[in-house]
């Protein structure tokens, strides 16, 4: 007998694809031209849809130097037997004195950034549609910001497990 997937409810891919909250994109430190979204808002968003977790990062080190290291990897979301396509993330030596653990976290955020791109988080983001605000209108919105979901939607649509 074949095996049935699990499909994602429609409920929860309004979820992952709603705008984040501007607090989470910023600027670009070197390319001015591109925004960044804050990794703590993808996990945030993951969480709230697949519950803590619920997800995972599979990774792999393709290249380790002292000035570089490239991973590839996938977020997977094991309820729905979901695999992202493998994605590339990266750490480049910019004369930061960075620590050899985060120099390996930075790369894998920057894989799992993209992975979650793939999901449908920070879309609006990566099409240039929602941009970052001016600095002092964002430091006055992370003191102040609404959560992504109401308490009633995450009530509906959480999946034990």
């Amino acid at each position: 007998m074949e095996e049935i997937k699990k499909k994602l409810p429609i409920s929860l891919e309004e979820m992952l694809k709603k705008p984040l909250p501007s607090a989470a994109i910023k600027q670009h430190s070197q390319k001015k031209y591109l925004s960044t979204i804050d990794p703590a808002y993808i996990i945030e968003r993951l969480n709230d849809v697949f519950g803590i977790g619920g997800w995972h990062v599979e990774h792999e080190i393709i290249l380790s130097n002292d000035s570089q290291i490239v991973v590839r990897g996938r977020l997977e979301i094991p309820h729905y037997e979901i695999k992202t396509s493998y994605q590339y993330g990266g750490w480049q030596d910019k004369n930061e004195k960075m620590e050899i653990g985060d120099r390996y976290k930075a790369a894998v955020t920057d894989c799992f950034g993209k992975c979650a791109s793939y999901l449908g988080i920070g879309l609006d983001v990566y099409k240039g549609i929602q941009k970052p605000k001016q600095e002092s209108q964002q430091k006055t919105n992370q003191t102040t910001r609404e959560p992504d979901v109401s308490n009633e939607e995450l009530t509906n649509s959480y999946i034990p497990f």
